[in-house]
This record gives structure tokens, sequence and C-alpha cells, in this order.
């Protein structure tokens, strides 16, 4: 009776500690090197097409929870675009006030709009950058000291009111965007069997591919060890997304006394046993 077992891919190919996002990030990444290849061996066909199956399993089972993140990261979702037409707005009407106060002794609406800039942009702009959650409390707060200030009126004096409507209707629609307005409904989490096995079955297919890949390098063959780099680039360059366990921290450094100087005075025997009681010393006589 035979002790040996099957060896599959999964067996021979160990990948980076990966969840569900980042398990699609890398099939996606490795999808792309294959594409910038004009033409691929014929035994890559069959397991590149698993992989890209698996990975498209995998995004609809991670639905609006995968699309999320790169709208954010490449600029889009609702929540940037929500941002930028606050921040357009917010740039319209310092632009606006600036032009006016510039004419300041020339045009008696001028005086107005200086107020206006000042206490609406005493730092300019720089509130704008800020995360979203900062940058809506600074423009709440700009909004209030512009009614309570009146400059609402210098700024309609200088032909400002499509500016406010268009201010107005853009952190308004910020506020809902970031949920502090208005409370989002929650999105639907992914089922988790679902995702596991989804996340699973893509892993053995990339297991699958770059084992094929692998394979295809030849020493005596220049190329096929270029295009197997190209192939593999994605998970040379990888990093795993878990931090690195804790370390403990290190034992507190053991403290020597430095030895004595040389010409550091030395105590005097003497005066160590001056205090001392002494007892008289007892004798024996010779005879007992």
């Amino acid at each position: 009776m035979s002790n040996s077992r099957t060896l599959a891919a999964t067996d021979l190919v160990t990948l980076p500690r990966l969840d569900a996002r980042s398990a699609y990030a890398l099939a996606q990444k490795l999808a792309t090197a294959a594409a910038a290849q004009k033409k691929l061996p014929d035994p890559f066909a069959e397991p590149l097409a698993e992989l890209k199956a698996a990975r498209d399993a995998l995004g609809a089972a991670l639905g609006d929870d995968l699309a999320a993140a790169p709208a954010a990261a490449a600029g889009g979702g609702p929540q940037w675009e929500a941002d930028h037409q606050e921040d357009l707005a917010w740039i319209a009407l310092h632009d606006l006030l600036a032009a006016w106060a510039r004419l300041d002794g020339v045009a008696p609406e001028a005086a107005g709009a200086a107020a206006a800039l000042a206490a609406l942009f005493p730092d300019g702009l720089k509130f704008i950058k800020l995360p979203y959650q900062q940058e809506w409390s600074e423009a709440e707060t700009r909004l209030a000291r512009l009614a309570d200030g009146g400059h609402d009126k210098a700024i309609a004096a200088v032909g400002g009111k499509p500016f406010l409507a268009f201010l107005h209707k853009a952190h308004a629609a910020y506020g809902e965007a970031l949920g502090i307005t208005a409370a989002r409904a929650p999105a639907a989490a992914p089922e988790a069997a679902v995702l596991r096995d989804a996340k699973a079955t893509l892993a053995d297919a990339m297991k699958e591919y770059l084992l094929v890949v692998a394979a295809h390098r030849r020493k005596k063959d220049p190329k096929t060890g270029a295009l197997v780099d190209a192939l593999l680039e994605p998970l040379a360059t990888w990093r795993d997304a878990a931090p690195p366990p804790a370390r403990s921290p290190p034992p507190p450094p053991v403290r020597l006394r430095p030895p004595p100087r040389a010409d550091a005075p030395r105590p005097d025997p003497d005066r160590a046993t001056a205090g001392r009681s002494r007892r008289p010393a007892r004798w024996r006589s010779g005879n007992g």
C-alpha cells in the first residue's frame, strides 16, 4: 500500500495573507499584467480565464462594498463629488469678494465685500483642504458667521446672490453625503459564507495560474524569464495588508555602578570601629 499523496497547485504555491478585497485587488493586478502582453503562451489561457471568472465572482459577492473603496481612492463616489461641489462654491465666493475688495475707495460696495472676505476667509481657503468632516464643520461655522454678521446683504450687493444659492445647496448636499444632516442607509454586508467561498475559489485559481506561469521559465531561453517576471511582478511587489505582530518591549537596561576613582578618599578603619563596643579579652592561663 503506497503512502504517497496527490499534490495540487494549492499545495505548491503560497499566497500572501489576503482578505476578500485584497484578494480581488491582487487578481486584478495579475490580470492587468497579463493583458499588457501582446501574446501569451497557449497553456496560460485556461488558468487565466479561470482566474478572471473567480475574480468576477468575488467582485459580485463584495458588491457595493468593493466599489466604494476604489472610487474614493481614485476620486469618485458621492462623498467625493459633494466635497468637490462644496469646494467650488467657496472658491467662487472667495474670488468674487476678493475682486470687489480690490476696488476699495473706488466703489462703495467694496467695503462690504472686504468685510465679508475678512470674516469668511480669515485664513484664505485652507479649510477646504481639511478632511471631509472637519471641512463641513468649518463651512458650517462660516455660514453662521455670514448670517449673523449681515454679510449676505453685502454679498448680494455685489451680485453674489447666485453664489450664495449655489453655496447653500452644495453645503446641504455635503452634509447629507457625509451622513451629518441626514442618516445614511447602511450598506448591506455580503454574506459571510458566500464571501468566504468566493475568496477560496479565487485563491485556488490564482495558485494554479501562478504555478503555470512560473513553470514556463527556461534557463536557456531568456525571453521566457522576462515574460515570467513581468507576469509575476504584481505578486513580487505585493505587501501584506496585515500589520506586523507587536514585539515585546525590550528589557530595562542594566545599570552598573562606576568603579571608584583612584584619587577618591578611602574610609578610615579606625573611625569606622570607633563607635563599636569593645569586650575585654579573655585569656586562659596555661595551667588551666
